[in-house]
């Protein structure tokens, strides 16, 4: 039976400051494993289609000006954190289609960044109207950043594999990941979640680095 990694639950640091996301987002090895995600607080925002369209390439933006909206916000209250890699659930609609082979129309996506557990929904709200209203600014006008929203995800184990390579690469990945949680008894679902620990703006395909989570079905 496939062993389950431990989590010690602590939050990844990274240098200057802490990191508000579990170590076991980002510490995973090419080999496949099951490890135990602890609970997390993101700011998330949710679309659909495939990451190329429209819709997708404004969220993420929108994402990091709410981010970095709040990081300055509690900056000034004598508090910090680090902004921490994007990571996105992926899933197809309707269930239970696996995204590899269902029309990139049906793609569903939940982008997310952590942010510590201190962070409550007003001060999301007041971290977007800010940057949606403010002249001049990066997301002046960017009616997407107020759809940003404060989540709560609870613990769970999910089969979990460091992909190296491009995006389009991931499917062997994906599937020796499914494999591990099948070995330690659990059933997979369709979505997964990726977590970018480079940006593709600036790597080659070859050399990205995607953590990639699988869900177990609940």
């Amino acid at each position: 039976m496939q062993k389950m990694a431990r989590s010690t639950g602590r939050r990844a640091t990274n240098g200057l400051g802490l990191l508000p996301i579990p170590e076991a987002l980002v510490d995973a090895l090419p080999i496949p494993d099951v490890a135990r995600i602890p609970a997390r607080t993101v700011i998330a925002l949710d679309g659909a289609g495939p990451p190329e369209a429209a819709e997708f390439q404004q969220a993420v933006p929108a994402l990091y000006g709410v981010a970095y909206g709040l990081k300055f916000a509690q900056k000034a209250r004598g508090l910090d954190f680090r902004i921490g890699p994007l990571e996105a659930r992926w899933w197809a609609e309707p269930p239970p289609h696996a995204l590899a082979s269902a029309p990139r129309d049906t793609w569903r996506w939940q982008v997310r960044l952590g942010v510590p557990d201190r962070i409550s929904a007003d001060d999301v709200t007041a971290a977007a109207e800010a940057a949606v209203h403010r002249k001049g600014g990066k997301l002046e006008g960017n009616e997407a950043a107020l759809l940003v929203r404060r989540l709560f995800i609870d613990a769970q184990p999910m089969g979990r594999i460091l992909h190296e390579g491009a995006y389009g690469d991931e499917g062997p990945s994906l599937e020796a990941a499914r494999e591990a949680l099948i070995d330690a008894g659990l059933t997979p679902a369709g979505p997964h979640v990726e977590v970018y620990l480079n940006d593709p703006r600036r790597t080659a395909p070859g050399r990205l680095r995607t953590v990639l989570l699988v869900e177990p079905a609940r």
